[in-house]
């Protein structure tokens, strides 16, 4: 296939792929009510490393007020609860493209390994918030997780 041609396709493959987007907003748009708007909870993406001394766990909760995190670990499972605040644009009159989510959102994280629940850190920078979990023997609590 010559590099036109490629160029053309992908072209093509964008364009259907933008009128598919605002079929599903105009869907989504209409949908949408007020009882399904308080119901709806959404997971953040989180990537979970593991070094040898440490169980690393990074969430991106970008336009969050860490103030108002909850990050709790019991029984082996790291939960992260929040709200994303909707954008207020003035003015608008239609919703071209909408990809941030926003409303509450909780993530549970199973972690198998045995931590020191009394050196759990967390900290929030640029949108990311990460926490840091150190391995430990047998001994688990439940513990909040303040952000430093």
């Amino acid at each position: 296939m010559a590099d036109e041609e490629k160029k053309d396709v992908f072209k093509d493959i964008k364009h259907i792929q933008e009128e598919m987007d605002l079929i599903f907003d105009h869907f989504y748009k209409i949908r949408r009510s007020p009882l399904l708007t308080h119901s709806h909870i959404w997971r953040p993406p989180t990537d979970v490393f593991e070094t040898n001394d440490e169980i690393i766990i990074q969430t991106e909760i970008a336009g969050i007020d860490p103030k108002k995190l909850t990050i709790l670990f019991k029984e082996g499972v790291l939960t992260i609860k929040g709200e994303r605040p909707a954008a207020k644009i003035e003015d608008c009159i239609a919703c071209r493209n909408k990809e941030i989510v926003s409303g509450k959102f909780e993530r549970n994280i199973h972690v198998s390994l045995p931590v020191d629940s009394e050196s759990m850190k967390a900290s929030y920078r640029d949108g990311i918030l990460e926490i840091r979990l150190r391995r430990a023997g047998d001994e688990e609590k439940t513990k909040k997780i303040p952000i430093v």
